[in-house]
């Protein structure tokens, strides 16, 4: 029999699939409910609109316990509605995946690693990826890695299991929301990895290249200011460029005494723009740097609706506790005395 620990567990379920869903949480909270003493389940889904009916979860709030269904307002990317998963839960060690990925094996795997100090555990999955992907993938890592602090595994899943002090730490850096795994990677103490194993023979979702360019490309903005200041410096170096062959053409009109006639104005001319030209772009690329660090404070996601089952607490347990700390070990917990 199972030893029960006594730690609050959030499971977080990106977009389920309506087809099983209520087979798939009744396992998943069969599995919580016999190996941690609290523990809650959040749906993750976006209003998707006439095309795409909503899940409907009333029922479902009715047959099991402890879910809790968060709907934000209008569809919106996989990175913030994990994020916003994670936001929004309240246990102690929260996992965070797509439905396929949360299994018994890969849920308590991951909560044990938690537990012996890793912050963040991510999930691993070696699948066979298209050869443009595997390309630039490698360049992207070779290029950046070090500018953007990007650490991922090269094989990394959408499933991570997070302890509340590197989620608390994650939340305070900036566009957390838009890249939550780069966030949580580079603020957490020590990291876990685990393979992940699915629960059905199922194929995963294939990158495709504008998706994976764009997330690239934004990647590079959101999280560093050095492919500006180089266009930055490229535009400085290119008004001297054009210093440089004014005074070359000033040079060449007093030495050479046949000249084609308006070449000279032509060169003076054209220097004298691209140099004034550059030379503005360079000032306002540096005021973008400081927009860029000063605004885009608005809030990344807005809650639609929020549901919960019939039953979320029990009620013959008493808020009570004989001693000031738990005998169960979690090296994640903040606060500890010993």
């Amino acid at each position: 029999m199972n030893k029960i620990k006594d730690i609050f567990v959030s499971a977080v379920v990106i977009r389920p699939d309506r087809n099983n869903i209520l087979d798939f949480l009744t396992h998943l909270s069969d599995i919580l409910a016999s190996h941690y003493a609290h523990y809650e389940i959040l749906l993750m889904t976006t209003e998707l609109g006439e095309s795409a009916p909503d899940l409907d979860i009333d029922d479902i709030l009715q047959k099991i316990k402890h879910i809790r269904a968060i709907k934000l307002f209008r569809d919106t990317t996989d990175d913030v509605l994990f994020a916003a998963g994670i936001e929004n839960a309240i246990g102690d060690i929260i996992v965070c995946s797509y439905q396929e990925f949360l299994t018994e094996k890969n849920v308590i795997e991951s909560v044990n690693l938690c537990c012996e100090g890793n912050d963040v555990v991510s999930g691993v999955f070696h699948t066979k990826k298209p050869f443009w992907y595997r390309f630039g993938s490698s360049l992207f890592r070779k290029l950046f890695s070090q500018i953007l602090s990007y650490n991922l595994h090269p094989d990394d899943a959408f499933f991570r299991c997070v302890s509340r002090r590197a989620l608390n730490a994650a939340i305070g850096t900036r566009h957390f929301h838009r890249f939550v795994f780069l966030r949580l990677s580079n603020v957490c103490e020590k990291k876990g990895y685990i393979d992940l194993k699915l629960s059905s023979d199922e194929q995963l979702r294939k990158p495709h290249f504008l998706d994976s360019f764009s997330r690239a490309i934004s990647l590079i903005i959101f999280n560093s200011t050095t492919p500006l200041r180089v266009m930055n410096l490229s535009a400085l170096l290119v008004c001297v460029i054009s210093f440089l062959v004014a005074v070359y053409t000033v040079v060449v009109k007093l030495i050479k005494h046949h000249v084609v006639e308006g070449w000279p104005t032509m060169m003076l001319v054209l220097s004298f723009l691209f140099f004034f030209l550059f030379l503005i772009l360079a000032f306002m690329g540096e005021y973008l740097v400081r927009i860029i660090f000063d605004t885009n404070q608005a809030a990344p996601y807005h809650v639609l609706s929020e549901k919960h089952s019939s039953v979320m607490l029990n009620y013959d347990e008493l808020n009570i506790r004989e001693d000031s700390v738990s005998s169960e070990i979690n090296l994640t917990q903040t606060g500890r005395d010993r």
